[in-house]
């Protein structure tokens, strides 16, 4: 299922807007790869590096409500916590390598579409105002 960038998961920091259009496009090959059948090896190569990617988005999150003082900072990097939790937790469930893309697929589509649209949209209204 491919997930599209729309203007209502803007946050309104351009960097961050950037990253989070970046992580779509990085699910969205992950699942072209997934539909495609592609190796277990390029799977591993393309979740390794979505999960990569996502902690250097994170920081770059983290930096700027640092930055600015955000003040639901707190509950925000419970969030980013909660999500590597979560995608450890996937590898340890999945019950042969060849599942965890997929699942880590699935998480992230849920994940990654409401976190932008409510913590991250807070945050960037928050930091724009």
């Amino acid at each position: 299922m491919t997930i599209y960038w729309f203007e209502d998961l803007a946050t309104g920091i351009p960097d961050v807007d950037a990253q989070h259009q970046d992580l779509i496009a990085m699910i969205n090959e992950l699942d072209e790869a997934i539909a495609t059948r592609q190796g277990i090896s390029r799977l591993s190569q393309l979740t390794d590096g979505l999960i990569l990617y996502a902690r250097h988005h994170f920081a770059t999150e983290e930096r700027l409500m640092a930055e600015s003082g955000y003040r639901y900072m707190a509950e925000h990097l419970k969030e980013h916590e909660q999500f590597g939790e979560r995608v450890m937790a996937i590898a340890f469930e999945s019950d042969a390598p060849e599942n965890h893309p997929r699942a880590v697929s699935e998480f992230l589509h849920k994940w990654l579409i409401e976190h932008i649209g409510t913590v991250d949209k807070l945050m960037g209204e928050c930091l724009a105002g």
